[in-house]
C-alpha cells in the first residue's frame, strides 16, 4: 500500500549520493517530520543512503544523467511526490508545500509561471517546431529543481504522452540538449505541460531560488531559518530553498559546504570545520572528475588552487558565513 505523501530525491553515483546525504541532513533539521523522505538511487547508493532516508527505491538499470529523474513518478512509492534536485539544500519545514501544488489543480507541476510566446518572448527549453506542432501560445518558465506528482489516470496519460511521442521525437522537436547532447527532463516536462494545459505553483514567495549571484552575499541564520543572497541581477532574495546547481557544490564549495556544516552540526563552530570542509572539496574533486582524462587536465589547476593564501581565506569565508 502506497503512502500517501512524500519528499523523493535521484542520487545515481557516488558524488550525488554525497548531495543528497546532505540534502537529507538539512531535511531532518528543518522538517516538522509530518512526510517522509525516499532516495532513487543504485545498488551502490543504497548502502550509502540507507541511515539518511526513510525509503530506498533502487533504479535497477540507471543511465546517470538527467533522465534518471524521469522515473520519479513510475517508482515513487507516495501517492503525491514531491521531488527535490540532491544539490539543494532545505533552510526551513517544506511540508506546506503539498498543499500548495494542490491548489494548481494540476496533477503534475513545477514552480513556475505561464508566459504568453511572442517575438521577445520564446520558451527556452523547446523551439518552434514543437512550438507550430502543438499550436502552443504559451510556455511554463520554471526550473526543473522541484517537481509535483500525483498519481492518477490525467498524470498516467501525461507521461505515456511524453515517453511514447516527446522522447523518440526529441531533437526533431527541438528539445534543448544538455551537457554532452544528453536528453532531460526540463524541456520534456516544459513542453508536456505547455501541450496538456498543466499549471505550474506560481509564488511570490522565495520558494526555491538559484544560486547564481556573488558568492559573499550568501547568508544563512541556521537558528533563525534564514537564508539570504543576491542573484546575479542584483536582487536580493530569501528562499527557503537554495538550489545551488550541480557546478556549483562544486566550483563555489565553501559556501555549500559551509551550510552542509551547518546542519551537521547545529550551528556551532567546532574548530576542525575548516579541515572538514577541505576534505569534502578533494572528495568532491575526485568524484566529479571520474575519468583519468579530466584528472590530467585539471592537475595543473589543482596545485595552482591549494596554497597558503587558499587555506588562510577559506577560513576567513567559513568564519564570516558563521558571523564570527
Amino acid at each position: 500500500m502506497q503512502k500517501q505523501r512524500g519528499f523523493i530525491t535521484v542520487a545515481t553515483g557516488k558524488y550525488f549520493c554525497r548531495l543528497a546525504q546532505n540534502l537529507a541532513m538539512s531535511y531532518r533539521l528543518f522538517s516538522k517530520g509530518d512526510y517522509p523522505l525516499c532516495a532513487l538511487t543504485d545498488r551502490d547508493g543504497e548502502k550509502r543512503l540507507k541511515k539518511y532516508f526513510d525509503d530506498i527505491v533502487v533504479l535497477e538499470k540507471p543511465t546517470f544523467t538527467f533522465m534518471d529523474k524521469m522515473d520519479v513518478y513510475r517508482l515513487s512509492p507516495f501517492e503525491e511526490t514531491i521531488f527535490l534536485d540532491a544539490d539543494m539544500n532545505i533552510t526551513r519545514d517544506i511540508g506546506f508545500l503539498f498543499d500548495e501544488f494542490e491548489k494548481t489543480g494540476s496533477p503534475v507541476s513545477c514552480i513556475g509561471s505561464i508566459r504568453e510566446i511572442t517575438d521577445d518572448a520564446r520558451p527556452i527549453h523547446f523551439g518552434d517546431v514543437a512550438v507550430g506542432e502543438y499550436g502552443l501560445k504559451s510556455f511554463v518558465a520554471f526550473n526543473g529543481g522541484i517537481y509535483y506528482y500525483k498519481r492518477c489516470e490525467e498524470a498516467d496519460a501525461f507521461f505515456k504522452f511524453m515517453f511514447d511521442e516527446l522522447v523518440p521525437n526529441y531533437h526533431r522537436l527541438g528539445l534543448k540538449v544538455f551537457r554532452e547532447g544528453q536528453l532531460a527532463d526540463e524541456p520534456l516536462i516544459g513542453l508536456a505541460m505547455a501541450a496538456k494545459g498543466f499549471k505550474p505553483l506560481d509564488v511570490t514567495t522565495d520558494i526555491m531560488k538559484y544560486v547564481n549571484g556573488p558568492m559573499d552575499t550568501f547568508k544563512w541564520d541556521i537558528r533563525e531559518g534564514k537564508c539570504t543572497f543576491v542573484r546575479a541581477e542584483g536582487v536580493r532574495v530569501n528562499p527557503i530553498i537554495p538550489h545551488y546547481g550541480t557546478h556549483n557544490t562544486y566550483s563555489k564549495k565553501y559556501v555549500y559546504y559551509s551550510t552542509v556544516v551547518r546542519s551537521k552540526y547545529r550551528g556551532l563552530f567546532p574548530p576542525l570545520i575548516p579541515f572538514y570542509v577541505f576534505g569534502c572539496e578533494v572528495r568532491l574533486m575526485f568524484a566529479h572528475l571520474s575519468r583519468e582524462r579530466d584528472r590530467r587536465a585539471f592537475a595543473s589547476w589543482v596545485k595552482a588552487h591549494f596554497t597558503k593564501a587558499y587555506y588562510v581565506n577559506l577560513i576567513k569565508r567559513i568564519k564570516s558565513l558563521f558571523g564570527r
